[in-house]
């Protein structure tokens, strides 16, 4: 599957640099408490998840072309801008 016209490595990166800045935060805090990181603490199809939703959040957020599917459990998980209204 091709992504959309527009979207690139850049977009997609900045997106998931949200994720890992958040997950380092978490992380930092569970840390100065002892506290195993959060990825150890989670079921694989819970974190999996997280991230997938984090994504589908911050991808729209650098690229415009882009909006979120704003059906619970909707797929695809973005749709163009402009198709929702």
């Amino acid at each position: 599957m091709e992504p959309p016209s527009g979207l690139d490595a850049e977009h997609i990166g900045l997106a998931m640099r949200e994720v890992t800045d958040f997950l380092e935060s978490v992380n930092s805090q569970l840390n100065s408490r002892g506290i195993p990181r959060l990825e150890t603490m989670m079921v694989a199809v819970n974190f999996s998840f997280m991230v997938g939703e984090c994504m589908s959040t911050n991808i729209p957020v650098y690229y415009d072309g882009l909006v979120k599917n704003r059906y619970r459990n909707g797929h695809p998980d973005l749709l163009p801008a402009g198709l929702l209204h």
